[in-house]
């Protein structure tokens, strides 16, 4: 947001990190412009959203390297190999309910990301499906960069808009400004440089 917004558009940005939930409500309620995330039929009673994509979240697998479950979905990356393999995911999550009660898959719950690369890592669970960027951060700060590998299989993928709250004094015509820096810097290479830079 920063490099789109301070530097393309002229305009400063203050970032917050709180509870998901109250993110959404501080939007919501226009306490706060705007947010990324996607846009679902909910937010968009309450916000405009970019018709650009900002941000794609690309869902991988994350095993122990050289274990069972690594050749297992070397071999057979579908969906159903996971039925054979102990799943961790994070207590909670949206995408992991959905995901895997539509493919009827059982998992097991760690209350963090780190939290299931540790039970990996100790042979206590075979694999995660995490966004790409975060399992990455994740691995990186956990030290297991030589025990852990992501699978190039995307399981899903989730494409992220800028929404800004309908109650922000910025308005639709920042929306279509936006909307417009993206497209440029997406012609001049510029945005794909920007990802790159973002997913090392």
């Amino acid at each position: 947001m920063r490099e789109i917004i301070e530097k393309r558009m002229g305009l400063k940005v203050e970032q917050s990190g709180v509870p998901w939930k109250r993110v959404q409500l501080l939007v919501e309620k226009g306490l706060h412009d705007a947010f990324v995330t996607v846009p679902t039929q909910k937010r968009l009673n309450y916000a405009h959203s970019s018709k650009n994509t900002v941000y794609s979240l690309e869902m991988r697998a994350v095993v122990k390297k050289d274990s069972t479950a690594h050749q297992s979905l070397v071999n057979d990356p579908g969906i159903d190999t996971f039925h054979k393999l102990r799943v961790c995911d994070i207590l909670g999550n949206g995408f992991a309910q959905n995901f895997y009660g539509k493919h009827k898959i059982n998992y097991l719950t760690a209350s963090t990301v780190n939290a299931c690369l540790r039970m990996e890592n100790i042979n206590r669970a075979d694999v995660l499906i995490q966004p790409l960027a975060t399992v990455s951060a994740a691995i990186k700060s956990s030290g297991f960069e030589k025990v852990l590998v992501t699978l190039p299989k995307i399981y899903a993928q989730m494409d992220f808009t800028l929404l800004l709250s309908k109650k922000s004094k910025l308005g639709k015509v920042f929306v279509n400004k936006f909307d417009a820096t993206i497209t440029q810097m997406k012609k001049d290479g510029s945005y794909a440089a920007l990802v790159s830079r973002l997913r090392k």
